[in-house]
């Protein structure tokens, strides 16, 4: 049985199951899939600084003082790679909660190793000591595993829906998201960014960062990076589940959707796979009539301003 096709067919079974994220959460934990890594933190401090430059390339260089991520996740380095890069304000949120103080005093911990206080050094450059200082304090001495203490940082964790963001939230300078959109159904995307644009200040943008590529082709590099192309809707109906849904959507589909969504879009950054990728994929005709190009871009940055 190839690779990408044991863990769908583990994670169709798992997410069939009561309390299927957490069971999830446990199966990875054992097979290594979640653990901290230096190629992790580094890919997620190059986010944070993506995120930044698009933002203060917004402002005329000025730091933004309030930012939504969207999409926590396990380890959220980002809204922590935020604050210490100056930011007052970093709220993330997520639609069920899968971070924990635990897995928060566990990232700190890693940040404070010499390898990945070189890869911050690298990265976010002159990042605040004393912030970091601050945020040891906070979650070693909590005697609980309440999220809302960071809260007196100016580091907010909220469980929500990015289709309808809590008006006493208030309206944020700038709304980010990394490897989110790809998981989201269509239609739902078109309207969290409407929501999300909904509450981002006159002045402000977004910055969203997309993965286009198979993402079992990361558990399986024989596959194409976009075999899951080949596909009609109905037979990947029968691969995808909830845990790791993908909508296989390309570029020309995204900016579809900000169009219908009404949300303008001021310069997308790409990264094109090889040509390798397309040759080594049987195409569905639901793709066969799309430009190679549209096809091959594996990662893009799509920056909005409002």
């Amino acid at each position: 049985m190839p690779k990408w096709y044991f863990k769908a067919a583990l994670q169709r079974g798992i997410s069939l199951l009561p309390y299927s994220h957490r069971i999830n959460h446990w199966v990875q934990r054992r097979m290594g899939t979640l653990q901290l890594s230096s190629f992790f933190l580094e890919d997620r401090l190059i986010a944070v600084k993506r995120h930044l430059d698009a933002a203060r390339s917004c402002f005329q260089g000025a730091m933004p003082q309030k930012m939504l991520e969207v999409g926590t996740g396990w380890y959220p380095v980002v809204p922590i790679g935020l604050f210490l890069s100056g930011v007052e304000e970093v709220w993330s949120m997520d639609v069920r909660s899968l971070s924990s103080l635990a897995q928060i005093r566990e990232l700190v911990l890693y940040l404070s190793t010499p390898e990945i206080k070189a890869l911050l050094n690298q990265h976010l450059g002159d990042w605040d000591k004393r912030k970091f200082q601050a945020l040891q304090q906070a979650v070693a001495k909590s005697p609980t595993s309440n999220l809302d203490r960071l809260s007196a940082l100016g580091i907010h964790f909220k469980i929500g829906d990015a289709r309808s963001i809590p008006i006493d939230w208030g309206k944020f300078d700038w709304i980010t998201s990394n490897n989110t959109f790809e998981h989201i159904p269509e239609p739902v995307l078109v309207d969290m960014l409407s929501g999300m644009y909904e509450v981002v200040e006159s002045g402000g943008g977004m910055s969203h960062y997309i993965d286009m590529v198979d993402h079992y082709h990361y558990a399986d590099p024989e596959i194409s990076p976009i075999h899951f192309l080949r596909f009609s809707a109905n037979q990947w109906s029968w691969v995808e589940n909830s845990l790791h849904y993908q909508n296989r959507l390309r570029l020309s589909e995204y900016r579809a959707c900000y169009a219908r969504a009404g949300v303008p879009i001021h310069h997308v950054d790409m990264e094109h796979l090889p040509e390798d990728a397309l040759n080594a994929v049987n195409l569905h005709p639901q793709y066969q009539d799309l430009p190679q190009d549209d096809l091959l871009v594996g990662y893009a940055s799509i920056v909005s301003r409002k």
